[in-house]
């Protein structure tokens, strides 16, 4: 079903045949199913955060009560699963009403972000706080977790570093995220370079792919068991749904499309002609 909503955002704009070979790369990334096979809930994360941030947006550009409650309920169940979900969550909701919801009275942002976090953080409360100190058998402190060397900007940017050479483009890279990667990395430049220009839901698109890239480093260096080999690896496969939404607003891409649509639409004209 996540797969079939990801093909309906992308025809929105897109050729079938562009979005068919999009969602074939899509598809091809080897690992993110493989944890679904092995019990661990890092895919149905990512299909609830996703999700979370689409109707996200649903919400505040229509100003839609129903899209934001929704958004938030899809994020609460992405907390459940990974507790970091919320905080991450919190960040974007702030960056999308910088992008969509700049004319919009102070005020009603205000209520616009307290609504979208509200069952993020109850989930949270419920799930961690209320769990690990009135549930647990044992004493277990988050706090005794954090690295003892907070402030070390060093370790943070050798983090950042290291989540780039040896996770996204390690010597592994291809056989955990397949080549989408490079599909994205492609379309963009040529985006950057040619157009030169990026639509409000380009922008918001690869906001969300940098403050992941950087969010999950900083964790890591936070929190040293969120490891970079496992943890941050894991957490990454939350990039590629964000980068095949923003191929669907790519302007590269939907140029090619509208050419696509014009020669099949001239050439079915032509037929009875002949």
């Amino acid at each position: 079903c996540f797969v079939f909503f990801l093909y309906s955002q992308l025809r929105k704009s897109l050729h079938r045949q562009i979005t068919a070979a999009l969602i074939f790369f899509f598809l091809a990334i080897p690992d993110m199913y493989f944890y679904v096979y092995s019990l661990m809930f890092d895919f149905p994360n990512v299909i609830f955060f996703t999700l979370s941030l689409v109707f996200l947006m649903r919400g505040i550009q229509n100003q839609s009560i129903n899209n934001l409650f929704f958004s938030s309920l899809l994020a609460g169940l992405a907390t459940y699963i990974r507790p970091e979900s919320v905080l991450l969550y919190a960040i974007l909701v702030f960056g999308a009403l910088i992008f969509f919801c700049n004319k919009t009275r102070l005020t009603k942002r205000f209520w616009y972000f307290l609504l979208a976090i509200s069952l993020p953080m109850l989930i949270y409360y419920l799930t961690v706080y209320i769990y690990i100190h009135f549930c647990l058998p044992v004493d277990y402190s988050i706090s005794e977790q954090v690295n003892n060397k907070l402030f070390d900007v060093n370790d943070i940017f050798v983090k950042i570093k290291m989540a780039a050479t040896d996770v996204l483009f390690g010597k592994n890279a291809i056989s955990i995220y397949g080549y989408f990667m490079h599909v994205f990395i492609l379309f963009f430049l040529l985006e950057l370079f040619f157009v030169r220009s990026f639509s409000t839901e380009s922008k918001f698109y690869l906001f969300v792919l940098l403050t992941i890239y950087l969010f999950f480093p900083i964790l890591g260096h936070v929190l040293p068991g969120a490891s970079i080999d496992n943890t941050v690896k894991r957490a990454y496969f939350k990039l590629f749904p964000f980068m095949l939404l923003y191929l669907s607003s790519n302007q590269i891409l939907v140029r090619l499309s509208e050419k696509a649509t014009d020669w099949i639409y001239k050439t079915q004209t032509d037929e009875p002609a002949r």
